[in-house]
């Protein structure tokens, strides 16, 4: 079994379906993920990293434990050691 990646939610419309963002990963994906993050954030961010990972023990990593800041910053900083240029608002 893998982990659960809770984003967050999705903005409010006239839709009244499910509004979470969030995806359930195999183990190995989920480890991969566990690993870059750790890799991107450990060092120079421990707080993030740690908000970020701290349902781990129940196979969750909850990205809403992080303020709009500690968001961007996560990403800034996951997006610098993948090499990728995906846009956050």
């Amino acid at each position: 079994m893998g982990s659960f990646f809770v984003i967050g939610s999705k903005p409010y419309n006239n839709n009244t379906g499910d509004r979470s963002l969030s995806v359930g990963l195999n183990r190995t994906a989920s480890d991969a993920m566990e690993s870059l993050f750790d890799e991107a954030l450990q060092k120079r961010y421990p707080t993030i990293q740690e908000k970020l990972m701290m349902y781990l023990p129940m196979d969750q990593v909850c990205f809403e434990a992080l303020s709009k800041e500690g968001f961007n910053l996560a990403v800034k900083q996951i997006q610098a050691k993948t090499g990728s240029e995906i846009k956050v608002k």
